[in-house]
């Protein structure tokens, strides 16, 4: 009798399991919480984008109205728009989960520009499972997202796991546990987090946002002081202790990286072995000089039992400017700081938790103190008083400016943009190849070079292309079948010097044809020195 009530019981939890796989539900983990982090996330250096409660940290382009409804990022009100992050992110594992109406169309969008069209100038991993061309998954009009054995692992109006990760030129697509993107596309390597919203009388729904960056290079061994200095003529104590961290004991005093930063993402832990201590970590200050920079704020004390009422700005606060809005972290026990500064942006995380969020408006200048800073600087880290006894571990650094030799955003090392005139998408192919391209959307040999426009007077983004090529490229290209070296530069400048010439058709997209030189604005009219390219910069291999 006792076996056969077990076996009911264990094929009723099967049943429900096989449903609950079946519909495309998430099981969350054991112990998780929605919009939460467990202890082993926040000490593996993933940070909340989204705290489940509140838009801190975000803003809505468009027209479009945002809000949080059950412990998610929710729309259904408006005609077109996205929601985005404050903060920029270069290299990074992003997961979340949506969920979309029956009639939805939406995409996430990473690595992208503030504005109008983040799906241009950033990349949009799409959400719409009727699009054929570019079905969900799809990193929108650069790679198509392969489902498993060609059958969506997606599903309306339920709730879907996404993970995207992208790190340098390598960009993956994960759905549900199923990779469908595995490309490589060097387009655009730093911008915000969004979500869109496309059109009226739809539902996009969006929790669980999280995000780990990828690439920090650790600036203490864990073994001595090796790559960092002390300010001299002060009072507190560095030393390594036996467990491997940074102790800091009495001050003031200062200890410093010798390398500089000025775009970056820090990540580090910190104890603070005593009642209300204060100490802080300076950026974008000047070496050897005593506590110069921007600070973060560290400091574990709260009026009353109010921790959303913090004392001396709080742990994570930027200090002089945005107090923390939460003390996340308490004496006596260990927390990870997440710091990210980009331009005049600085966002600071403690336990995976957005505490505070500052953009500096002020006249640019070198000091911290008066003006908006943006030249790199050593991290610091600061011993404040005679009571100060803190430790610091795992202390790691990646920078956000492109290393010589690496591409920035907007440029391309080796790679060549094409338009495919037949189903009008754009993508990019390897230096490498030659003409004809095939278009790697409709696979037909419609692909033409092509380059993209940015009008400075109304920020409209355009397409210009050509329709067939001039004799002259044409031997160019011919010589490179042969095997003979001619770089992308010397085709493109043969192309750019012949405004006019055979081969070129006037006009604008989508109907027609630009100018790849003497370009004007297909919104407002715009020419000559208003004109930019953005993509590609037509950089040598």
């Amino acid at each position: 009798m006792m076996k056969r009530v077990y076996f009911r019981r264990m094929l009723a939890i099967s049943c429900v399991m096989a449903a609950v796989i079946s519909l495309g539900l998430c099981l969350p983990c054991e112990g998780s919480e929605l919009n939460k982090l467990s202890k082993e996330e926040i000490s593996d250096g993933w940070i909340l984008l989204f705290d489940g409660e509140t838009l801190f940290g975000w803003e809505t382009h468009g027209n479009c109205t945002w809000k949080v409804a059950d412990g998610a990022l929710m729309c259904d009100t408006g005609t077109d728009g996205w929601l985005g992050t404050k903060t920029e992110f270069t290299n990074f594992i992003l997961r979340l989960q949506y969920r979309i109406s029956a009639n939805g169309n939406s995409g996430i969008f990473f690595r992208a520009d503030k504005g109008p069209q983040p799906w241009v100038t950033g990349y949009e991993m799409q959400i719409w499972d009727k699009d054929t061309d570019n079905p969900t998954g799809s990193i929108y009009n650069v790679v198509k997202a392969k489902h498993p054995g060609g059958k969506l692992v997606t599903a309306v109006e339920k709730w879907q796991d996404v993970e995207i990760m992208a790190d340098g030129e390598h960009l993956t697509v994960t759905l549900n546990g199923n990779k469908v993107v595995d490309a490589r596309d060097a387009q655009h390597r730093r911008g915000v987090i969004g979500v869109q919203y496309h059109y009226a009388g739809m539902k996009m729904e969006v929790r669980n946002v999280r995000l780990k960056s990828l690439g920090l290079k650790s600036t203490f061994n864990g073994k001595d002081l090796t790559g960092w200095s002390i300010i001299p003529g002060h009072k507190s104590v560095f030393s390594v202790t036996p467990e491997g961290w940074l102790n800091i004991r009495h001050g003031n005093g200062q200890i410093e990286t010798k390398g500089v930063w000025d775009d970056f993402v820090l990540q580090l832990d910190v104890i603070s072995n005593g009642t209300h201590l204060n100490s802080g970590v300076f950026f974008r200050g000047d070496k050897g000089q005593f506590w110069s920079g921007y600070e973060s704020q560290i400091r574990n004390q709260w009026e009353g039992n109010d921790r959303t009422k913090p004392v001396d700005f709080g742990t994570g606060g930027v200090y002089f400017y945005a107090p923390a809005r939460k003390v996340v972290s308490s004496d006596r026990e260990w927390f990870t700081k997440t710091i990210v500064a980009h331009g005049n942006h600085i966002a600071v995380w403690v336990n995976g938790y957005q505490v505070s969020e500052f953009t500096d408006i002020r006249p640019r200048g070198k000091d911290a103190r008066r003006n908006c800073r943006l030249e790199a600087g050593p991290i610091s880290l600061q011993g404040h008083d005679p009571t100060t006894d803190l430790s610091f571990r795992n202390i790691k650094i990646a920078s956000y400016t492109p290393e010589k030799g690496e591409p920035a955003k907007g440029t391309v090392y080796g790679d060549v943009y094409y338009y495919c005139t037949n189903c009008k998408k754009e993508f990019t192919a390897s230096s490498a190849d030659v003409p004809p391209i095939k278009c790697k959307f409709c696979g037909k040999v419609t692909a033409v070079l092509a380059k993209k426009y940015k009008c400075k007077k109304c920020a409209s983004l355009f397409i210009g292309y050509i329709q067939k090529y001039d004799p002259e490229t044409k031997r160019a290209i011919k010589r490179r079948k042969r095997g003979l070296t001619v770089s992308d530069e010397e085709i493109s400048s043969i192309l750019l010097s012949k405004p006019g010439g055979q081969g070129w058709i006037e006009g604008h997209l989508p109907e027609a044809i630009d100018l790849m030189s003497n370009v004007s604005c297909p919104e407002c009219g715009a020419s000559g020195g208003d004109i930019e390219p953005v993509f590609p910069k037509w950089k040598a291999r």
